[in-house]
């Protein structure tokens, strides 16, 4: 309940059947008001009015208040003193043990969820040893999706992009088969001038398939509106690239919220932390950690902090990710930009912006892109290597092959020419894996 809307809860809890049932009970009447009862009445509103926004008013200063803690609050250790994660660190084994400090695996400790090699550094700690730790969401799909971002939700922005794309489809299929359709039903009557002759049921279904309304935009009086078809596909790309770049600040938007909604969560609990590029990180010792219980939690992932965050004047790992690449086999391509989600891709355009979004992903949080092949035959060790890459896994049980790719490393188009492979039938680019430890 919001100070702004006191008034309609309180009258919201009374049972709206008895309220008929008494109207009807009396009799209709013209009310006669007084001229000095009239006034008084609006006054009375009025000053209900001022009441209810003077609440309203209070109510919102003690959230903003709230909402809006300090940016950073830092122990008096230095970074040296702090256990970070190791630059360039890497392990497939899935195994905790202790001689193996694994990123890659998710575990449990003292209820949190967190990678392998911050619960193994927790548990060797020392006494009033300090932990950076990256605190992220774990993945929510409805979250996400009904995150708002420039007037709309993730939701209906990929809803429009799908109906653009759909349109696109149709307007590429129509440049070719208009010339055809555009003589109605001659085309299966009589067929045209050039000897084209459909069956009345192809023509019926590629009608419908395009529907009557879409088809009277592109085929005016038996002629096919090549010009129009082609200016519509240019409009086209150019929203489908708007909405693409979109959806990267979008993502990049959500993360930055969540953080700052989870800073609220320690905020309160004394614990030192510092918002930072988007994200949130904590500074704690195992025994504060252990301690520590806020609202949530399982929703969240916590991972030792990557140090070069917070040294600026640090050189970060770079892609190189040149956005004149073309000529993609993107039907063989799928990114897991969020870990877990996938996202299909259908232009070199979006092959484009699912890169740049995981490498944004990335960039604080990792020094490396996973890319998994599916090929058959499946392609050897020489033939990777041959495109510049270094398998880290072979599959002793299928046509899997495991590439490690240092993100400064990331070549766009040797990833091209993984996807003309004619060996190759998928391609998967993510961030590294979590094995999560039951």
């Amino acid at each position: 309940m919001t100070g702004g809307t006191l008034l309609q809860d309180a009258m919201g809890m009374i049972d709206l059947s008895y309220i008929a049932e008494v109207a009807d009970a009396l009799p209709v009447r013209t009310p006669k008001r007084k001229p000095l009862l009239r006034y008084a009445t609006l006054a009375a509103c009025f000053c209900l009015l001022i009441g209810s926004l003077t609440i309203m008013t209070i109510y919102r200063n003690s959230k903003s208040t709230e909402a809006l803690p300090s940016v950073e609050r830092l122990p008096s250790v230095s970074l040296d003193q702090m256990i970070w994660e190791k630059e360039n660190s890497l392990s497939t084994s899935g195994i905790i043990s202790e001689s193996t400090s694994d990123s890659m695996v998710s575990a449990r400790w003292s209820g949190w969820n967190m990678s392998g090699d911050l619960y193994l550094a927790l548990t060797d700690a020392a006494p009033d040893t300090h932990f950076a730790v990256l605190v992220t969401r774990r993945y929510n799909y409805t979250a996400k999706m009904n995150f708002v971002y420039q007037g709309k939700t993730r939701g209906q922005w990929e809803a429009e992009r799908e109906i653009l794309k759909t349109q696109q489809r149709k307007l590429e299929e129509l440049s070719k088969e208009g010339e055809w359709l555009k003589y109605g039903s001659d085309l299966y009557t009589k067929g045209t001038p050039d000897g084209e002759k459909w069956t009345r049921k192809q023509y019926e279904e590629r009608v419908n398939y395009y529907g009557a309304y879409f088809l009277e935009q592109y085929i005016v009086n038996g002629s096919l509106l090549s010009h129009k078809i082609k200016e519509d596909m240019r409009t086209n790309d150019t929203r489908l690239m708007e909405i693409s770049a979109l959806l990267v600040d979008l993502d990049v938007a959500y993360v930055a919220q969540c953080a700052q909604e989870d800073l609220l969560k320690f905020a309160k609990k004394g614990i030192h932390y510092a918002l930072k590029k988007g994200h949130l990180y904590l500074f704690v010792t195992a025994e504060e950690l252990a301690e520590l219980h806020v609202q949530e939690k399982s929703k969240l992932f916590l991972s030792l902090a990557k140090r070069r965050v917070f040294e600026p004047d640090e050189q970060l790992p770079s892609a190189q990710i040149d956005e004149n690449i073309i000529g993609f086999a993107y039907e063989k391509i799928t990114f897991y930009t969020d870990g877990v989600r996938y996202s299909t891709v259908s232009s070199d355009m979006e092959v484009i912006e699912a890169m740049k979004y995981l490498l944004e992903q990335l960039e604080y949080t990792s020094d490396f892109v996973y890319i998994s092949i599916y090929a058959n035959p499946r392609l050897s060790e020489e033939e990777i290597a041959d495109m510049g890459y270094q398998a880290v896994y072979f599959s002793t049980y299928s046509n899997l092959i495991l590439l490690n790719v240092p993100l400064h490393a990331l070549n766009l188009t040797a990833i091209r020419d993984l996807s003309l492979h004619p060996q190759v039938q998928e391609i998967h680019i993510s961030p590294p894996i979590l094995t999560v430890l039951t």
